[in-house]
């Protein structure tokens, strides 16, 4: 006498709802990743024109320790009035570091104006002491006239770095410092801010009514 045999039915839909899952899951993380990476790139595109988009919303100068002082067109400004600092970053950052250039505005500590004009040899001698003790090597120096007077400017390298250069310029009888750092192609840039720096007018009339 023959085993009857009976058919056994199997479910299949265990099998197709872990399947939708494991899709679902893998197209959500390709979602993720690729708008990771268009916003990344778009950062990217987007550093290199700070500079034009806070123009567009601001004036040219900054007022700054009773002065006025341009920004140049590629920068632009954080910072608070005191010390306001000026940036232009060129295509890369923040993912890897390429070129940039920083104009601060670092006045002195005690508020007295530079007077480099009746002391330029001490004055000098100090500026670069400082300056070798922070492993600044000096490169040149440059008298630059301003609206406010004379600049004393003192150009520095770093023994290690090819492109980048530190300078700082003492604007006479004023108490500004102006510092650069970044790379030397955009150090004109600086150099035209600091000829472009002048009294800031309603500051001088509120002082003086």
């Amino acid at each position: 006498m023959g085993t009857a045999i009976y058919p056994v039915n199997v479910k299949k839909g265990g099998g197709s709802r872990a399947n939708m899952i494991t899709s679902k899951a893998a197209r959500l993380v390709l979602f993720l990743i690729t708008a990771f990476t268009g916003g990344y790139l778009l950062l990217l595109l987007a550093v290199p024109f700070l500079g034009f988009g806070w123009h567009l919303l601001h004036r040219s100068v900054i007022a700054s320790n009773g002065c006025l002082i341009p920004v140049p067109s590629e920068f632009y400004v954080n910072g608070g009035a005191e010390q306001p600092t000026m940036w232009k970053h060129a295509f890369g950052i923040p993912l890897f570091k390429g070129p940039f250039g920083m104009i601060g505005i670092r006045p002195r500590s005690s508020g007295t104006n530079f007077n480099f004009a009746n002391d330029f040899e001490g004055s000098s001698a100090r500026m670069i002491a400082v300056a070798r003790h922070e492993g600044l090597a000096l490169r040149s120096q440059r008298t630059l006239s301003a609206a406010t007077g004379k600049a004393f400017c003192f150009e520095f390298s770093k023994p290690m770095e090819k492109s980048d250069i530190t300078v700082r310029c003492a604007i006479d009888d004023t108490p500004l410092l102006v510092i650069y750092g970044g790379d030397e192609r955009f150090s004109p840039d600086f150099y035209a801010a600091v000829q472009g720096i002048s009294r800031d007018g309603l500051k001088a009339t509120a002082s003086h009514p």
